[in-house]
């Protein structure tokens, strides 16, 4: 065809074209058309694949590693009916999604002012059922972040639980050392002061020997013969001291203190164990703020809110989120 004969035909559709769309009274921009298209299919796609990766997520007792991995290839079979009902829903959701284009051509050209308001209802139906699958798309996109920033803050939370038991049990037991230590100086004080007064009784006497003979029965060598004999004993008799009773209290108050330095000694060595954990747990605690610092970092949902309302993202609340 010569090359004037291929322009004169496409300017002849071109006349042809603009008098049909001045007959029906609206003109088409194709590439505006094409671009809806384009659009609906990709809002279509990205709902369809939101809807299986939820279900995967929700519908199925399978880890996040399996749901990056694409392991919802897996046969169709093995799939219980929560999934089944999930992808269906997401499905119809797309599905729904069709109409929105034949609901504006009926709304710009349809003769009836009815028929044009419920197309126009229908649009904006349409629009709200595309923002709850550019959410759920949105949501499966930020979801395994925020995963990971919800196991971080469960890890927190749960350190932080041990930390104040830890130190509550720490507590407790610095109570019961407490008047172990407060018995110890009062008898401390006591034994002191027992001291002192035996001290102004002076020394005790030595005691009193006392020598007496008293009958007994005597034996030859080869322990053949006996006889009757005495024979002489020696005793010695303590001799009445001031000081005696003070010593007795003194001795008693002694092995009172060695008990209470005892049962004290193995209240303090709970304390220091009790130490230990609590430092034990502080490094815990530690870390897990620290793991939720670099979830929070990572998450794109908490930069946003961040960014939205003006804090840190690490100040975010679940309830901002």
């Amino acid at each position: 065809m010569h090359p004037h004969d291929a322009r004169a035909v496409a300017r002849g559709k071109r006349v042809f074209r603009s008098q049909r769309e001045r007959k029906r009274g609206f003109t088409v921009n194709r590439k505006l058309l094409a671009t809806a298209i384009l659009v609906e299919g990709s809002v279509i796609g990205a709902s369809l694949f939101a809807s299986v990766v939820f279900a995967n997520r929700y519908g199925m007792e399978i880890g996040a590693t399996q749901i990056a991995g694409l392991t919802w290839l897996i046969p169709l079979a093995q799939r219980g009916s929560v999934w089944w009902l999930m992808t269906v829903a997401g499905a119809v959701a797309a599905v729904a999604e069709l109409v929105r284009l034949p609901l504006v051509y009926a709304f710009r050209t349809h003769p009836s002012i009815w028929m044009r308001t419920g197309a126009f209802v229908g649009v904006l139906l349409c629009c709200s059922l595309t923002v709850k699958a550019v959410a759920v798309v949105t949501e499966q996109s930020y979801a395994q972040r925020l995963h990971e920033v919800n196991k971080a803050d469960d890890v927190m939370t749960e350190s932080h639980g041990r930390l104040e038991k830890a130190m509550a049990e720490r507590a407790a037991a610095d109570a019961a050392v407490a008047p172990l230590t407060d018995s110890l100086q009062r008898l401390d004080a006591q034994i002191e002061a027992t001291n002192k007064t035996i001290q102004g009784t002076g020394a005790p006497p030595p005691d009193r020997k006392v020598v007496r003979s008293v009958p007994s029965k005597c034996w030859d060598k080869l322990r053949t013969r006996s006889w009757a004999c005495s024979k002489t004993v020696t005793t010695f008799v303590p001799v009445e001291w001031q000081g005696r009773p003070l010593v007795t209290q003194l001795a008693q108050r002694n092995t009172e203190r060695d008990r209470l330095t005892a049962e004290r000694t193995d209240k303090a060595k709970a304390v220091a164990a009790a130490d230990i954990e609590i430092a034990g747990i502080r490094n815990d605690v530690v870390a897990a703020e620290t793991a939720r610092r670099v979830a929070v970092d990572r998450s794109q949902i908490h930069s946003f809110a961040g960014m939205f309302l003006g804090t840190s993202p690490n100040e975010i609340t679940d309830a901002q989120v």
